[in-house]
């Protein structure tokens, strides 16, 4: 359901989740 349920969203997140672990 996060795959299906995300392209452009779930790159946003992975955008996210890169800038925390930053």
């Amino acid at each position: 359901r996060r795959f299906r349920f995300g392209t452009v969203e779930g790159k946003k997140v992975i955008i996210v989740m890169t800038g925390l672990s930053m």
